[in-house]
């Protein structure tokens, strides 16, 4: 339990730290350090057909981005999609 805390902790203060603007969205630049952070090596122009993906995937709109809850269960996420 204390471990699942510490964690949260964690993925809050990354969230933070990742959301530039401080609007509690990800947009496809702030997104982008989250994907070299967990081993996206793909080039800018792959990375902007990554975010719009994924943004379509959850029904987001790009210009907003990503929300924090979105962000916060992906880095759960042990699968393909997850962070």
């Amino acid at each position: 339990e204390k471990r699942r805390d510490q964690r949260d902790v964690l993925k809050r203060k990354l969230f933070r730290l990742w959301d530039q603007d401080k609007d509690g969205f990800l947009n496809a630049d702030e997104m982008m350090q989250v994907a070299l952070a967990t081993g996206f090596d793909g080039t800018d122009e792959e990375w902007a057909a990554e975010f719009k993906a994924m943004c379509e995937e959850r029904k987001i709109s790009t210009e907003q981005g990503m929300p924090k809850a979105t962000i916060l269960a992906l880095l759960d996420d042990e699968t393909e999609q997850g962070a």
